[in-house]
């Protein structure tokens, strides 16, 4: 029988560490910021990438304060 239930897992202050076998699986994934070191291109880059790997359907990043306004495309 389906479960009604949705599994959150909310993580925060990674600074570019690969945690993938300390994160719980879930359904949604909230990283609640400071993905990063110094918020260069390069580790924003790499912290995406672990991300992306990680199981859960539906992920949510708040990049924190670390974060460059200047990695992200201007539109």
């Amino acid at each position: 029988m389906p479960s009604d239930r949705v599994r959150i897992v909310c993580v925060s202050d990674t600074h570019n560490d690969d945690l993938t076998g300390k994160v719980p699986d879930g359904d949604i994934l909230l990283h609640a910021g400071d993905m990063t070191d110094d918020g260069t291109y390069d580790e924003l880059q790499k912290a995406l990438s672990w991300i992306r790997k990680l199981p859960h359907k539906l992920k949510l990043i708040i990049p924190g304060m670390y974060v460059n306004s200047s990695c992200f495309p201007q539109r």
